[in-house]
C-alpha cells in the first residue's frame, strides 16, 4: 500500500519556489527600506507654527506638582527617589542642591527633621522652630537652617570635612517640603542669595489649568 503524491506537488515543487522567494523577498525588502529612507529626508520643507495648544494631562512633568526655577549656573542632574529636583554647582560641581517632599507625621515632624540636619553636623538640637529665621515660601512659613563643620550624611558615607549647609523646611498640610544645599563654605557662601531666590521660586503647579479629556 502506498500514498500517491498530489499532482500539485509535481507542478509546484518546493525546491523551485525557494529561489523565487529569495529574489522577490530581496526586492520587496529593498523597496521598503528605500521608501523609509526617502521619507526621513526633510528636504526644503518648512514648518509654520500657528499658535500654542492648550495644556493636556500629558504635559504635566513637575514632580509632586512642584515647579522650580533654578539659576543658570546650576547643572541639573537626574532625580532620585528622595530628590525631586537635583542640582550641582561650582567649578568642580562639588556643591549640591536638592528638593525633597516627605510625609508630615505629627506636629513636631518639621522640628525632628531640622534636628536631624543639626545631628549631621554634630551640633546641639533646638527645642522650637521659632528660634530659626523664617521666610514665606510656597505660601507658607519656611524655616531656614544653617550649619558648618564636618558633614555626616549617613548611609555609610565618609564624613565630609569643612562643609557648609543651607536648608529650608516648609511644613504644609500633610507634607514637608525641604530644600538643602551642601558644599564648601566659600562655594555655599557665594550661592546664598541664589539659594534663597530658588526657595522663593518654588510653586505648586495648578492642575486646574490642565484640560481633562471630557472637557475637550
Amino acid at each position: 500500500m502506498y500514498f500517491r503524491r498530489s499532482s500539485l506537488a509535481r507542478v509546484f515543487p518546493v525546491a523551485r519556489l525557494r529561489p523565487a522567494f529569495r529574489r522577490w523577498g530581496g526586492f520587496l525588502l529593498f523597496s521598503v527600506l528605500a521608501g523609509l529612507l526617502s521619507g526621513c529626508d526633510p528636504g526644503d520643507r518648512e514648518v509654520t507654527v500657528t499658535g500654542r495648544r492648550n495644556l493636556v494631562l500629558w504635559d504635566r512633568s513637575f514632580p509632586n506638582n512642584l515647579k522650580d526655577q533654578a539659576p543658570e549656573e546650576w547643572r541639573r542632574v537626574p532625580w532620585t527617589q528622595m530628590r525631586y529636583y537635583n542640582y550641582r554647582f561650582g567649578d568642580s560641581e562639588e556643591g549640591e542642591v536638592w528638593v525633597s517632599v516627605i510625609p508630615r507625621q505629627g506636629a513636631d515632624a518639621a522640628l525632628l527633621n531640622v534636628n536631624r540636619w543639626y545631628n549631621q553636623f554634630r551640633l546641639p538640637e533646638i527645642v522650637t522652630l521659632e528660634d530659626l529665621k523664617q521666610e514665606t515660601m510656597l505660601g507658607a512659613t519656611g524655616y531656614l537652617v544653617e550649619a558648618e563643620g564636618a558633614y555626616h550624611a549617613g548611609m555609610g558615607a565618609d564624613p565630609r570635612p569643612e562643609t557648609r549647609m543651607l536648608a529650608a523646611a516648609i511644613p504644609i498640610s500633610s507634607i514637608i517640603v525641604t530644600i538643602k544645599m551642601i558644599g564648601s563654605p566659600a562655594g555655599v557662601g557665594a550661592q546664598q542669595e541664589a539659594f534663597l531666590d530658588y526657595c522663593r521660586s518654588l510653586e505648586f503647579f495648578d492642575e486646574a489649568r490642565i484640560s481633562k479629556a471630557e472637557d475637550e
